[in-house]
């Protein structure tokens, strides 16, 4: 397990440095070649302003390290020696729902990772194709 391998200063700190590559993605990691993504029509349906869907890009993106960690030992916790997989990308699905898609580096396959945030926590929903009850991330 390798904790801590996208290092908080890797990504964007101010909402001043969120520019929306085409409609739906901004770049969030130039070092890490992550990008978060949104559904630009989920988002008008629940009339969430530009300034809104930058605040919430802004505070994924500042626990990207966190959690990843937390998915690492989620794995590690179901028997994993290791999560040979990085992200590949993030997509916000709606306001409440986060997925980060993890593209393995020992086969050719990926898998997602859904997390809730809700009043401020994020906590964890879906590790690849299992449903979980929600566990809070600290």
């Amino acid at each position: 397990m390798e904790l801590n391998r996208y290092p908080q200063t890797d990504f964007i700190s101010d909402i001043s440095q969120i520019e929306f590559e085409w409609s739906d993605v901004a770049i969030v990691s130039d070092k890490h070649d992550i990008s978060i993504s949104f559904d630009t029509d989920e988002f008008k349906k629940d009339n969430y302003n530009t300034d809104k869907l930058k605040e919430l890009i802004l505070t994924v993106s500042q626990n990207v390290s966190r959690l990843d960690n937390f998915t690492q030992e989620y794995s590690q916790n179901l028997g994993g020696s290791r999560l040979d997989a990085i992200i590949g990308s993030i997509y916000l699905k709606s306001p409440e729902l986060i997925t980060f898609d993890y593209w393995c580096t020992d086969v050719n396959s990926t898998f997602d990772v859904n997390f809730s945030y809700e009043n401020g926590k994020f906590s964890l929903v879906k590790y690849g194709m299992k449903e979980l009850s929600p566990i809070v991330v600290d």
